[in-house]
């Protein structure tokens, strides 16, 4: 039998190799592909995708509420906050001094949780969102500012009225 070098001529492609595993290259490509779109995923779920920061649409509130002060000893200093009663949403007034005062939405822009006030700024405990007292986002997870109304300050009857 005469000998025949294996490299000069091609082999048949056998069935066992066609089920091999695929080249590097391929597998790479698979993976990483794989490996975007569950981050793809992930990040959608968690903060409404990269493009959209928004949430769970705007707050309304239905009528114009008057708050007396008096009501809410919690306002007697500047940059301080209180939840409002007797609203149809979760509301926030702030006294940021010198006659002017806040209103916001507690609702987060996020997805929608209910914002705490700790003394100096709002806190969504849902996921961290960080707010200052006039509702603008500075920190955490990244969305929109709170849901702000008009104020109108009545010094003679030390009222607040809270448009919608």
């Amino acid at each position: 039998m005469d000998y025949v070098n294996p490299r000069s001529k091609p082999l048949p492609v056998l069935e066992a190799e066609a089920t091999e595993a695929p080249d590097p290259d391929r597998r790479a490509f698979i993976s990483e592909a794989a490996r975007l779109a569950a981050l793809t995923v992930l990040v959608s779920a968690c903060s409404g995708g990269l493009g959209s920061v928004t949430g769970p649409g705007s707050s309304t509130l239905s009528k114009a509420i008057t708050v007396k002060l008096s009501d809410y000893p919690g306002l007697a200093n500047p940059v301080s906050a209180v939840r409002i009663n007797g609203t149809n949403i979760p509301l926030a007034l702030v006294n940021e001094g010198n006659g002017q005062y806040t209103a916001l939405s507690l609702i987060c822009t996020h997805q929608g949780g209910t914002v705490q006030w700790n003394g100096q700024i709002f806190i969504c405990p849902v996921h961290g969102a960080e707010f200052a007292s006039d509702g603008h986002w500075i920190g955490g997870q990244p969305t929109t500012n709170l849901v702000s109304f008009p104020t109108s300050y009545d010094a003679a009857a030390n009222t607040v009225t809270i448009s919608p």
